[in-house]
């Protein structure tokens, strides 16, 4: 029986090592991804900006063809960004406005010519998400959800979508940022909540290991 036990444990143990090895190797992937990001739109990656969270915001869907957020709300949220120093992706068929077209902290990109080429669409909305540490996403689609999640990346959302849950530092469950409404200042809150979890990278490393076990 001593022996049986021995090996099951041992079996354990390894399979536990494993695992560790695994989301290791993923989360070097990651880093390379969001490395090579940096440097294409800045033309330099250091280690001090990989520390900055990169959010991907989702003014549209990832086809292009439905707008998510009203414009005014969609701004409100970006200065919040800018109070906070966040890196910012926003997915989106419009225009930037004039305060944000020459933000070097924000990028808009619009999927209708990043995403729909056959050739090499998916191999962008890959190397977007793998090296995104965030999302904020204006919808309850769940398929969007666990695409993104799939990658590592941490939702901010409303809470409204039964996949998702919020994280609590204290019993460090969860696995998401949520807010109650489409407001300003609730989806500012839940920035703050969010970018102060990144500050701790056991906390994020902890919530990112449980989306993508």
């Amino acid at each position: 029986m001593h022996k049986v036990k021995t090996h099951r444990v041992a079996a354990v143990s390894v399979k536990i090592a494993t695992q560790k090895e695994s989301f290791q190797e993923f989360k070097a992937e990651k880093k390379a991804a969001k490395e090579e990001f940096y440097g294409e739109i800045e033309g330099v990656c250091d280690e001090s900006k990989l520390k900055t969270p990169l959010l991907l915001l989702f003014a549209t869907d990832l086809n292009g063809e439905k707008e998510l957020v009203d414009r005014e709300l969609l701004f409100r949220v970006l200065e919040g960004c800018r109070v906070l120093k966040l890196k910012v992706v926003v997915v989106d068929t419009q225009e930037p406005g004039e305060k944000f077209s020459q933000h070097h902290d924000i990028t808009w990109l619009n999927p209708t010519t990043a995403f729909r080429k056959k050739s090499s669409g998916q191999k962008e909305i890959d190397r977007l998400f793998l090296a995104a540490d965030m999302a904020l996403v204006f919808s309850a689609h769940s398929d969007l959800m666990r695409l993104l999640m799939s990658y590592g990346v941490v939702l901010l959302a409303k809470d409204q979508s039964p996949i998702l849950e919020s994280y609590h530092p204290n019993t460090e469950e969860g696995n998401s940022f949520l807010f109650d409404e489409y407001d300003a200042w609730a989806i500012f809150a839940t920035l703050v909540r969010a970018t102060e979890t990144y500050r701790f990278p056991f906390d994020w490393s902890h919530i990112v290991r449980g989306l993508v076990k």
